[in-house]
């Protein structure tokens, strides 16, 4: 069983990054001419502004470059594995896992001025049966509860609702006795959590 991760947040943080960088820029330019004309207390606003602009633009780059990697889980025989373009980043045997499951959770996104469009969120969640069962995979450090889970590795697939049966049924059908515990609902994902 494979299911590809979604990169759909990945083009609205590129957007919103690709307009604050330049207009930071542009900011702190039309700044540094006009400094000599203006007060001094609206200069230092403008620039803080400006500079507070360029690098939250230039940050989602960067938060891009790491967090959003695209690649597909796949669920096996032998446990579960992230693959990426450049090869295989992570694998989780069965045994290393003390338990699984999939949650879920709803987003609703404003595609207007009063339209709300709702999407499920799916991510597994992946419980080691011992403290140091994942450390030979740097990869996975960044997984630790994230998007709030709580005491395990969230790995998250973005608005992926149609592969839950499927992934459902392989986890129920690979997954030794007692490690896989079902789809658990995780409610509405609030503010700007996108996995």
């Amino acid at each position: 069983m494979v299911v590809p991760a979604s990169d759909w947040h990945r083009y609205q943080y590129l957007l919103l990054g690709g307009l604050l960088g330049p207009i930071g820029v542009v900011g702190l330019i039309i700044t540094s001419v006009n400094a000599a004309t203006g007060s001094l207390a609206a200069g230092v606003a403008a620039v803080v502004i400006a500079v507070a602009l360029v690098l939250i633009g230039f940050g989602l780059f960067r938060v891009l470059r790491g967090g959003f990697r695209r690649g597909a889980l796949i669920v096996n025989p032998h446990g579960l594995h992230w693959q990426e373009r450049d090869g295989l980043r992570w694998t989780v045997g069965w045994r290393e896992l003390s338990t699984t499951s999939i949650s879920t959770a709803q987003k609703r996104l404003r595609s207007g001025s009063f339209n709300h469009r709702v999407v499920l969120l799916v991510r597994v969640d992946l419980v080691p049966g011992r403290q140091d069962a994942f450390t030979r995979y740097p990869a996975l450090r960044e997984l630790w509860e994230a998007s709030g889970a709580r005491g395990c590795y969230r790995v998250a697939l973005g608005p992926r609702s149609g592969y839950v049966p499927a992934l459902d049924w392989a986890l129920r059908a690979y997954a030794p006795p007692g490690v896989y515990r079902g789809v658990i609902d995780d409610g509405v994902a609030w503010g700007f959590q996108y996995t």
